[in-house]
């Protein structure tokens, strides 16, 4: 037999069921009675692609890891043997709430493997109902768009993927990754500068107090500390090394024309692949 820890979550402690289940990636961790196995599964209420760091793409508060048995001849059906839930620590990222769920699915496996008999003995089936398919995540969903994402969104896109596919975005022509964003202190939104001047989504102001790059997105600001063209930036040499230069250059030119526009990564047409890189106009 195998036994799995699936990683899941859900918006409250008491909801039913493992919820998420994206298709999973595989961790061998113990061997037992021939064949068994550890599942690092991830996800609550939805199947499949991509990992369980889709929690971030709303707002649940809790997690559950949940260990199960396998079943013979169906994948993802087995019995759940031991359940736990744990709040997400706020503001974390997919990368620290994994490890605490790693933490917490070695101590789940020991606990159960220790009376195994009584443990699969009072095994649950898991739920039918309310399971949906998770949003796949691909190098297109690191893609921001600035006119339509909020603020919010984008952190937490950039907190659920940002340590695997870095986000990115557009800029004269050229592929910038957003390496560091946080989000924006309200002091800093009180500027003169942000509030003196019509501004549209993607524009962007270099703040010199706090040394990040604002940036206007659907319903605010976003704060950036570094980026990636060509070699990695903090925001004060992306500054003094782009953005001021390209403005003494155009001084007449409107603040619009040096924004992070949408960038549209290459998309495949019948059987070839074609290169589009076009901004929002």
């Amino acid at each position: 037999m195998r036994v799995l820890v699936r990683r899941c979550w859900g918006p409250l402690p008491g909801g039913g069921g493992a919820g998420r289940r994206p298709s999973p990636q595989w961790r061998a961790l113990a061997r037992l009675c021939g064949s068994p196995g550890v599942e690092d599964g991830r996800g609550a209420r939805v199947r499949k692609k991509p990992p369980w760091r889709v929690l971030f793409f709303g707002t649940d508060q809790f997690a559950r890891e949940a260990l199960r048995a396998l079943h013979a001849a169906r994948f993802d059906v087995g019995p759940i043997l031991k359940q736990e839930t744990i709040p997400v620590p706020p503001e974390s990222t997919a990368k620290e709430l994994e490890a605490v769920l790693s933490r917490l699915g070695a101590d789940m496996l020991i606990s159960v493997l220790k009376n195994l008999p009584e443990s699969l003995s009072r095994g649950r089936q898991q739920p039918t109902e309310g399971v949906t398919h998770a949003p796949k995540i691909s190098a297109g969903t690191s893609c921001i768009k600035w006119e339509e994402q909020t603020s919010k969104q984008i952190l937490r896109l950039y907190r659920a993927i940002g340590n695997i596919i870095p986000l990115q975005t557009l800029w004269m022509d050229n592929t910038i990754k957003l390496l560091d964003l946080v989000e924006v202190n309200s002091s800093v939104l009180t500027d003169p500068k942000l509030t003196g001047q019509a501004v549209i989504p993607g524009s962007i102001i270099y703040h010199k107090q706090s040394q990040i790059l604002l940036v206007c997105c659907k319903d605010g600001w976003i704060g950036l500390r570094s980026v990636m063209l060509k070699k990695t930036l903090t925001a004060t040499d992306f500054y003094n090394g782009y953005l001021h230069p390209w403005h003494q250059k155009n001084p007449q030119a409107h603040p619009s024309q040096c924004r992070f526009q949408t960038l549209r990564l290459p998309t495949k047409k019948r059987g070839k692949v074609v290169a589009v890189q076009q901004c929002m106009k």
